[in-house]
């Protein structure tokens, strides 16, 4: 007889944790609930994601480059904004939270059972579908992340051994790009689009009613350990 699979829920809505979590426990010989802890345990993480919702999500970046677990965008429409970020960033599938307890394990299990052999993630700064439809060249996209990441226009050519005028050039070619005019707009793109992690200190010049759900997390967290 199989090994029931470690399942773990992360979804920030109380009323679907509880309903999902008591939904499962009747599947006991299928289905066993670890704690959310990082997924550490879990064979499958159900990752609840904030659905109209249109920004990079660090926490989930981070999380499916830091496991080896299933990691499932959990939702109530795959073809919802933040779910399909959530596949484009590199979630295994997505499950909806319409599906009947039966269903819903079945699904847990054919997504774990069919998953194939691990493939490469989206870069860094290169999972947010905007990304590249802006058409930023890699070099306009290095001095986007280092000037959002608080960098001056000195310290990004120093970074990139490039002079402060080419700096200048890039700047004003990815501004026009993305749609910004002023280096504090420059800066919500790039947390909003995961360019640079709103971890970084520059996001303190943020308020943090302009980021999204997991990147205010990903930011408090960040205050705290610092």
């Amino acid at each position: 007889m199989n090994e029931p699979d470690r399942v773990a829920i992360n979804d920030e809505n109380e009323l679907v944790l509880a309903g999902v979590t008591s939904l499962l426990h009747q599947f006991p010989d299928r289905v066993q609930l670890v704690a959310w802890d990082g997924s550490a345990l879990a064979d499958v993480v159900l990752y609840g994601v904030q659905e109209e919702a249109r920004s990079h999500d660090p926490i989930l970046h981070s999380l499916l480059r830091s496991t080896s677990a299933t990691i499932v965008a959990f939702g109530w429409r795959q073809e919802a904004p933040q779910a399909q970020l959530a596949l484009a960033c590199g979630a295994h599938g997505f499950v909806s939270k319409q599906l009947t307890a039966t269903e819903l394990v079945e699904r847990i299990a054919h997504l774990r059972g069919t998953r194939g052999p691990r493939v490469p993630l989206p870069a860094a700064g290169g999972c947010h579908p905007a990304v590249g439809d802006a058409g930023l060249t890699p070099r306009e996209t290095d001095v986007l992340r280092l000037v959002a990441s608080g960098q001056t226009n000195a310290e990004a050519a120093a970074t990139l051994f490039i002079s402060i005028n080419s700096v200048k050039t890039y700047i004003r070619s990815a501004y026009r790009k993305i749609g910004v005019e002023r280096r504090s707009q420059a800066v919500l793109w790039a947390v909003q689009h995961g360019v640079v992690d709103s971890s970084t200190r520059v996001a303190d010049e943020l308020p943090l009613e302009a980021l999204s759900g997991p990147q205010r997390d990903a930011w408090s967290v960040s205050v705290g350990a610092g």
